[in-house]
């Protein structure tokens, strides 16, 4: 596995726990959060999906680059 794949694949993971992490955040009754981690849940819902397509195209980028 090569250097381009393992990120993908780790960034791939990081958009799921950001997806996680978001709707965590988004259903969450409990008493008032520290404000920092009411926007980092904000823009983790935000950018969970941007992430994911990242981490797609890294990890078939290699695989185009060898056909050509």
């Amino acid at each position: 596995m090569n250097k381009i794949t393992l990120t993908g694949l780790i960034i791939l993971i990081l958009g799921i726990a950001m997806l996680l992490f978001g709707a965590a955040m988004f259903c969450y009754s409990g008493p008032t959060l520290n404000p920092i981690v009411s926007s980092l849940g904000k823009y983790s819902f935000f950018f969970w999906l941007p992430t994911i397509i990242v981490g797609i195209a890294f990890l078939t980028w290699p695989k185009k680059r060898k056909k050509v």
